[in-house]
Protein backbone atom coordinates (compact mmCIF):
# COMPACT_ATOMS: atom_id res chain seq x y z
CA UNK A 1 0.00 0.00 0.00
CA UNK A 2 1.55 3.50 -0.72
CA UNK A 3 2.35 5.61 1.36
CA UNK A 4 0.17 8.58 2.39
CA UNK A 5 1.54 11.98 0.92
CA UNK A 6 1.25 14.66 3.87
CA UNK A 7 2.70 18.05 2.28
CA UNK A 8 2.17 21.03 4.88
CA UNK A 9 3.13 24.55 3.44
CA UNK A 10 4.59 27.24 5.77
CA UNK A 11 6.90 26.38 8.48
CA UNK A 12 5.54 29.00 10.86
CA UNK A 13 4.18 27.74 14.80
CA UNK A 14 1.16 25.66 13.01
CA UNK A 15 3.20 23.71 10.31
CA UNK A 16 5.21 22.90 12.71
CA UNK A 17 3.26 22.38 15.86
CA UNK A 18 1.29 19.77 13.85
CA UNK A 19 4.49 17.98 12.09
CA UNK A 20 5.41 17.69 15.37
CA UNK A 21 2.30 15.79 16.62
CA UNK A 22 2.74 13.16 13.74
CA UNK A 23 5.95 12.43 14.36
CA UNK A 24 4.65 11.72 18.31
CA UNK A 25 2.60 9.15 16.01
CA UNK A 26 5.39 7.92 13.76
CA UNK A 27 5.38 4.33 15.75
CA UNK A 28 1.89 4.13 13.61
CA UNK A 29 2.32 6.28 11.31
CA UNK A 30 5.70 4.93 9.77
CA UNK A 31 5.19 2.77 6.81
CA UNK A 32 1.16 4.51 6.49
CA UNK A 33 2.45 8.27 5.70
CA UNK A 34 5.56 10.46 4.41
CA UNK A 35 5.32 14.09 5.32
CA UNK A 36 6.64 17.20 3.34
CA UNK A 37 7.16 20.21 4.92
CA UNK A 38 7.37 23.46 2.22
CA UNK A 39 8.70 26.67 3.19
CA UNK A 40 10.66 29.64 1.65
CA UNK A 41 13.57 29.81 4.05
CA UNK A 42 16.01 27.41 5.89
CA UNK A 43 15.77 28.82 9.22
CA UNK A 44 12.39 28.91 11.37
CA UNK A 45 11.77 32.18 13.31
CA UNK A 46 9.57 32.72 16.09
CA UNK A 47 7.89 35.66 15.13
CA UNK A 48 7.05 37.01 18.68
CA UNK A 49 10.63 37.16 19.49
CA UNK A 50 11.53 39.16 16.34
CA UNK A 51 10.38 42.74 17.69
CA UNK A 52 12.73 42.25 20.78
CA UNK A 53 15.42 41.08 18.20
CA UNK A 54 14.97 43.97 16.28
CA UNK A 55 16.58 46.42 18.91
CA UNK A 56 18.17 43.89 21.31
CA UNK A 57 20.61 41.13 19.49
CA UNK A 58 19.04 37.71 20.62
CA UNK A 59 19.33 35.98 17.28
CA UNK A 60 21.14 33.06 18.59
CA UNK A 61 18.62 32.19 21.12
CA UNK A 62 15.44 31.36 18.99
CA UNK A 63 16.85 31.16 15.09
CA UNK A 64 16.75 27.42 14.27
CA UNK A 65 17.21 25.76 11.41
CA UNK A 66 14.51 23.90 9.65
CA UNK A 67 17.01 20.35 9.40
CA UNK A 68 16.80 19.65 12.76
CA UNK A 69 13.34 18.53 12.27
CA UNK A 70 13.43 15.14 11.01
CA UNK A 71 16.08 13.86 12.55
CA UNK A 72 15.25 11.15 14.78
CA UNK A 73 12.78 9.93 12.10
CA UNK A 74 14.91 11.09 8.31
CA UNK A 75 12.77 8.16 6.31
CA UNK A 76 9.20 9.58 7.58
CA UNK A 77 9.78 13.57 6.37
CA UNK A 78 11.45 15.61 3.92
CA UNK A 79 12.12 19.37 4.21
CA UNK A 80 11.73 21.17 0.96
CA UNK A 81 13.08 25.13 1.04
CA UNK A 82 10.96 27.12 -1.85
CA UNK A 83 7.92 28.30 -2.87
CA UNK A 84 4.90 27.67 -3.66
CA UNK A 85 2.71 29.44 -6.56
CA UNK A 86 -0.49 27.54 -6.85
CA UNK A 87 -2.58 24.75 -5.89
CA UNK A 88 -4.23 22.56 -8.20
CA UNK A 89 -6.23 19.78 -8.70
CA UNK A 90 -8.29 20.55 -5.40
CA UNK A 91 -5.59 20.72 -3.51
CA UNK A 92 -3.82 17.29 -5.15
CA UNK A 93 -0.78 19.05 -6.68
CA UNK A 94 1.48 21.54 -5.13
CA UNK A 95 3.40 23.89 -7.98
CA UNK A 96 6.66 25.52 -6.60
CA UNK A 97 8.49 28.31 -8.02
CA UNK A 98 10.87 26.43 -9.59
CA UNK A 99 8.33 24.68 -12.05
CA UNK A 100 8.35 21.57 -9.81
CA UNK A 101 5.44 19.29 -8.62
CA UNK A 102 4.33 18.07 -5.26
CA UNK A 103 1.53 14.97 -5.40
CA UNK A 104 -0.54 15.85 -2.44
CA UNK A 105 -2.76 13.15 -0.83
CA UNK A 106 -3.12 15.65 2.31
CA UNK A 107 -2.93 19.32 2.00
CA UNK A 108 -2.36 21.18 5.24
CA UNK A 109 -1.89 25.03 4.32
CA UNK A 110 -0.19 27.05 7.67
CA UNK A 111 1.24 30.24 5.63
CA UNK A 112 0.18 32.36 8.80
CA UNK A 113 -0.10 36.52 7.51
CA UNK A 114 1.87 38.71 5.92
CA UNK A 115 3.66 40.64 8.01
CA UNK A 116 5.73 43.76 7.81
CA UNK A 117 9.41 43.99 8.84
CA UNK A 118 10.80 43.41 11.81
CA UNK A 119 7.56 41.84 12.41
CA UNK A 120 8.59 39.16 10.02
CA UNK A 121 12.31 38.81 9.02
CA UNK A 122 13.94 38.99 5.58
CA UNK A 123 15.92 36.51 4.43
CA UNK A 124 16.39 32.86 3.03
CA UNK A 125 19.65 31.50 5.11
CA UNK A 126 21.20 32.17 8.44
CA UNK A 127 23.34 34.52 7.53
CA UNK A 128 20.27 36.84 5.58
CA UNK A 129 18.23 36.56 8.26
CA UNK A 130 20.87 37.22 11.02
CA UNK A 131 22.41 40.36 8.89
CA UNK A 132 18.39 41.61 8.34
CA UNK A 133 18.46 41.74 12.23
CA UNK A 134 21.70 43.39 12.90
CA UNK A 135 20.00 45.93 9.94
CA UNK A 136 17.18 46.75 11.80
CA UNK A 137 19.12 47.45 15.24
CA UNK A 138 21.47 49.71 13.34
CA UNK A 139 18.72 51.48 11.71
CA UNK A 140 16.94 51.92 15.06
CA UNK A 141 20.20 52.76 17.25
CA UNK A 142 20.94 55.89 14.24
CA UNK A 143 17.47 56.94 13.71
CA UNK A 144 16.53 60.24 15.94
CA UNK A 145 12.18 60.07 15.36
CA UNK A 146 10.23 56.57 14.49
CA UNK A 147 6.80 56.26 13.69
CA UNK A 148 5.11 52.99 14.13
CA UNK A 149 1.27 52.71 12.52
CA UNK A 150 -0.46 50.73 14.30
CA UNK A 151 -1.15 50.29 17.92
CA UNK A 152 -2.19 46.45 18.36
CA UNK A 153 -0.12 44.15 19.93
CA UNK A 154 2.52 44.21 17.76
CA UNK A 155 2.86 48.04 17.38
CA UNK A 156 2.37 48.43 21.04
CA UNK A 157 5.85 46.14 21.77
CA UNK A 158 7.34 47.12 19.35
CA UNK A 159 6.93 50.60 20.69
CA UNK A 160 8.26 49.27 23.93
CA UNK A 161 11.39 47.45 23.18
CA UNK A 162 12.75 50.54 21.62
CA UNK A 163 11.50 52.89 24.69
CA UNK A 164 13.27 50.13 27.24
CA UNK A 165 16.27 50.79 25.73
CA UNK A 166 16.34 54.22 23.93
CA UNK A 167 14.06 56.18 26.33
CA UNK A 168 14.72 59.80 26.18
CA UNK A 169 17.23 59.28 23.44
CA UNK A 170 15.00 59.14 20.53
CA UNK A 171 11.58 60.38 19.34
CA UNK A 172 8.97 57.49 19.21
CA UNK A 173 5.82 57.77 18.10
CA UNK A 174 2.96 55.33 18.09
CA UNK A 175 -0.30 56.00 15.79
CA UNK A 176 -3.24 54.21 16.50
CA UNK A 177 -6.76 54.67 15.25
CA UNK A 178 -8.54 53.92 18.76
CA UNK A 179 -8.85 55.50 21.68
CA UNK A 180 -6.31 53.59 23.50
CA UNK A 181 -3.73 50.71 22.24
CA UNK A 182 -4.93 47.69 21.62
CA UNK A 183 -8.98 46.57 19.89
CA UNK A 184 -11.93 47.41 22.09
CA UNK A 185 -12.54 43.77 22.49
CA UNK A 186 -10.11 44.04 25.57
CA UNK A 187 -10.91 45.64 28.98
CA UNK A 188 -10.24 49.19 29.06
CA UNK A 189 -8.26 49.13 32.21
CA UNK A 190 -5.52 46.63 30.72
CA UNK A 191 -5.31 48.84 27.08
CA UNK A 192 -5.01 52.14 29.68
CA UNK A 193 -2.61 49.92 31.76
CA UNK A 194 -0.97 49.35 28.28
CA UNK A 195 -1.35 53.18 27.69
CA UNK A 196 0.62 53.87 30.78
CA UNK A 197 3.44 51.68 30.29
CA UNK A 198 4.31 53.56 26.88
CA UNK A 199 4.36 56.87 28.64
CA UNK A 200 6.54 55.63 31.26
CA UNK A 201 9.15 54.05 28.88
CA UNK A 202 8.87 57.52 26.72
CA UNK A 203 6.72 56.91 24.10
CA UNK A 204 4.51 59.62 22.51
CA UNK A 205 0.93 57.89 21.71
CA UNK A 206 -1.15 59.24 18.89
CA UNK A 207 -4.78 58.19 19.59
CA UNK A 208 -8.15 58.37 17.50
CA UNK A 209 -5.76 58.55 14.28
CA UNK A 210 -4.25 57.39 11.40
CA UNK A 211 -0.85 57.39 9.53
CA UNK A 212 0.05 57.10 5.87
CA UNK A 213 4.01 56.88 5.04
CA UNK A 214 4.39 59.12 2.13
CA UNK A 215 7.85 56.86 1.44
CA UNK A 216 9.75 60.39 1.23
CA UNK A 217 10.50 60.38 5.14
CA UNK A 218 7.29 61.77 6.12
CA UNK A 219 4.52 60.63 7.78
CA UNK A 220 0.64 62.23 7.12
CA UNK A 221 -0.83 61.65 10.36
CA UNK A 222 -4.71 62.69 10.15
CA UNK A 223 -6.84 63.16 13.57
CA UNK A 224 -10.07 61.97 13.71
CA UNK A 225 -12.86 64.77 14.25
CA UNK A 226 -14.55 65.12 17.41
CA UNK A 227 -17.47 67.51 19.09
CA UNK A 228 -14.88 69.88 19.80
CA UNK A 229 -12.66 69.76 16.33
CA UNK A 230 -13.05 69.02 13.01
CA UNK A 231 -10.79 66.73 11.19
CA UNK A 232 -7.38 68.00 10.84
CA UNK A 233 -3.59 66.04 9.51
CA UNK A 234 -0.76 67.50 9.81
CA UNK A 235 3.00 66.15 8.35
CA UNK A 236 5.85 65.09 10.37
CA UNK A 237 9.28 63.65 9.63
CA UNK A 238 10.43 60.47 10.34
CA UNK A 239 13.70 58.37 10.11
CA UNK A 240 12.16 55.38 10.28
CA UNK A 241 8.27 54.12 9.88
CA UNK A 242 7.42 50.70 10.91
CA UNK A 243 4.30 49.40 9.50
CA UNK A 244 2.16 47.47 12.17
CA UNK A 245 -1.30 47.77 11.08
CA UNK A 246 -3.71 44.19 10.67
CA UNK A 247 -1.88 41.86 8.39
CA UNK A 248 -3.48 40.07 5.62
CA UNK A 249 -3.41 36.43 5.36
CA UNK A 250 -0.48 34.75 3.20
CA UNK A 251 -3.27 33.19 0.55
CA UNK A 252 -2.21 34.66 -2.85
CA UNK A 253 -1.19 31.26 -4.03
CA UNK A 254 -4.25 29.80 -2.63
CA UNK A 255 -7.75 29.30 -5.61
CA UNK A 256 -10.45 31.86 -4.85
CA UNK A 257 -13.20 28.93 -4.88
CA UNK A 258 -10.92 28.28 -1.52
CA UNK A 259 -11.42 31.44 0.37
CA UNK A 260 -14.00 34.33 1.71
CA UNK A 261 -13.66 37.97 0.22
CA UNK A 262 -10.92 38.23 3.15
CA UNK A 263 -8.39 35.74 1.55
CA UNK A 264 -9.28 34.10 4.57
CA UNK A 265 -9.58 29.98 3.90
CA UNK A 266 -13.21 28.88 4.61
CA UNK A 267 -13.28 25.84 7.11
CA UNK A 268 -15.03 23.25 9.21
CA UNK A 269 -14.52 23.15 12.53
CA UNK A 270 -12.36 20.00 11.72
CA UNK A 271 -10.28 23.35 9.74
CA UNK A 272 -10.95 20.83 6.77
CA UNK A 273 -11.56 23.08 3.64
CA UNK A 274 -14.88 23.50 2.49
CA UNK A 275 -13.95 22.84 -1.39
CA UNK A 276 -12.25 19.59 -0.63
CA UNK A 277 -11.47 16.66 3.07
CA UNK A 278 -7.84 16.14 2.15
CA UNK A 279 -7.00 19.86 2.77
CA UNK A 280 -6.67 21.66 5.97
CA UNK A 281 -6.30 25.17 6.68
CA UNK A 282 -4.56 26.13 10.11
CA UNK A 283 -3.63 29.80 12.08
CA UNK A 284 -3.80 32.85 10.82
CA UNK A 285 -4.87 31.43 7.03
CA UNK A 286 -8.59 30.41 8.14
CA UNK A 287 -11.89 32.00 8.24
CA UNK A 288 -12.23 30.53 12.38
CA UNK A 289 -14.06 34.18 14.00
CA UNK A 290 -11.02 34.34 16.81
CA UNK A 291 -7.93 36.99 17.39
CA UNK A 292 -5.08 35.41 15.17
CA UNK A 293 -2.42 34.38 17.57
CA UNK A 294 0.29 31.81 17.86
CA UNK A 295 -1.15 30.49 21.39
CA UNK A 296 -3.96 29.42 19.68
CA UNK A 297 -1.87 26.71 18.47
CA UNK A 298 -2.08 24.75 21.68
CA UNK A 299 -6.00 24.13 21.49
CA UNK A 300 -5.55 23.94 17.90
CA UNK A 301 -3.21 21.45 16.83
CA UNK A 302 -4.30 18.78 18.84
CA UNK A 303 -7.39 18.61 16.95
CA UNK A 304 -5.79 18.91 13.62
CA UNK A 305 -3.34 16.09 13.90
CA UNK A 306 -5.83 13.91 15.32
CA UNK A 307 -7.84 14.47 12.12
CA UNK A 308 -5.33 14.68 9.74
CA UNK A 309 -4.42 11.13 11.32
CA UNK A 310 -7.85 9.61 10.85
CA UNK A 311 -7.74 10.78 7.16
CA UNK A 312 -4.37 9.23 6.70
CA UNK A 313 -6.14 6.22 7.85
CA UNK A 314 -8.74 6.53 5.85
CA UNK A 315 -11.43 7.22 8.22
CA UNK A 316 -13.50 10.46 8.62
CA UNK A 317 -11.84 13.78 10.47
CA UNK A 318 -14.01 14.06 13.97
CA UNK A 319 -12.20 15.72 16.09
CA UNK A 320 -13.80 19.79 16.09
CA UNK A 321 -12.13 23.16 17.44
CA UNK A 322 -14.06 25.49 19.43
CA UNK A 323 -12.36 28.73 19.35
CA UNK A 324 -11.09 29.59 23.42
CA UNK A 325 -11.75 32.64 25.18
CA UNK A 326 -9.50 35.42 24.34
CA UNK A 327 -6.47 35.79 26.05
CA UNK A 328 -3.45 38.06 25.28
CA UNK A 329 -0.23 39.02 27.06
CA UNK A 330 1.97 41.65 25.84
CA UNK A 331 5.74 42.16 26.78
CA UNK A 332 6.52 46.20 26.94
CA UNK A 333 10.18 45.99 26.84
CA UNK A 334 12.29 43.53 29.03
CA UNK A 335 10.86 45.21 32.72
CA UNK A 336 7.12 45.80 31.84
CA UNK A 337 4.08 43.23 30.94
CA UNK A 338 0.47 43.75 30.61
CA UNK A 339 -2.72 41.02 30.54
CA UNK A 340 -5.57 40.23 30.23
CA UNK A 341 -7.98 37.17 30.00
CA UNK A 342 -11.42 36.17 29.70
CA UNK A 343 -12.65 33.38 32.01
CA UNK A 344 -16.20 31.19 32.03
CA UNK A 345 -18.11 32.73 35.03
CA UNK A 346 -15.76 35.04 35.64
CA UNK A 347 -15.47 37.17 32.44
CA UNK A 348 -12.77 39.24 31.13
CA UNK A 349 -9.91 39.96 34.32
CA UNK A 350 -6.59 41.38 34.23
CA UNK A 351 -3.38 38.75 35.19
CA UNK A 352 -0.08 40.26 36.49
CA UNK A 353 2.54 41.94 34.32
CA UNK A 354 5.38 39.82 36.51
CA UNK A 355 3.35 36.80 35.93
CA UNK A 356 4.04 37.33 32.50
CA UNK A 357 8.20 38.44 32.12
CA UNK A 358 8.05 35.11 34.40
CA UNK A 359 6.46 32.98 31.76
CA UNK A 360 7.87 34.59 28.41
CA UNK A 361 11.48 35.35 29.72
CA UNK A 362 14.35 36.97 28.12
CA UNK A 363 13.29 34.97 24.94
CA UNK A 364 10.07 35.77 24.85
CA UNK A 365 8.53 32.37 25.44
CA UNK A 366 11.51 31.06 22.12
CA UNK A 367 13.02 28.24 24.19
CA UNK A 368 9.93 26.52 25.15
CA UNK A 369 8.55 26.52 21.69
CA UNK A 370 11.38 25.40 20.32
CA UNK A 371 11.31 22.61 22.13
CA UNK A 372 7.49 21.72 21.91
CA UNK A 373 8.41 21.75 18.15
CA UNK A 374 11.47 19.12 18.10
CA UNK A 375 13.61 21.86 16.64
CA UNK A 376 15.72 23.54 19.93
Amino acid sequence: MAETQVVVVGGGIFGLGLIAALIKSYSSLKDKAHVTLITDREEYVYLPANLRNAVTDISELYIRPYSKLFTKVPDFGTLKVAKVTNILDKGKTVVLESGESIKADILVLATGSNHSPPSDAIGVNRKEIFQFFADQRAKIKSASTIVILGGGAVGSELAAEIGDVYKDQKRIILVHSKDLPLSNIYLYSFREKVANILDKLGVTTIFNSTGVDNGDGTVTITHKPTAQHSEKSETISADIVFHALTPTPNTGFVAENFKNSKGQVIVKPTFQTLESDHVFALGDINDIVEVKQAAKSLSAIPIAAANVISVINGQAASKTYKPSLEAIGLLLGRRHAAGTIELPCFGKVNFPGWLILWLKGEDVLASKILKSIGIY
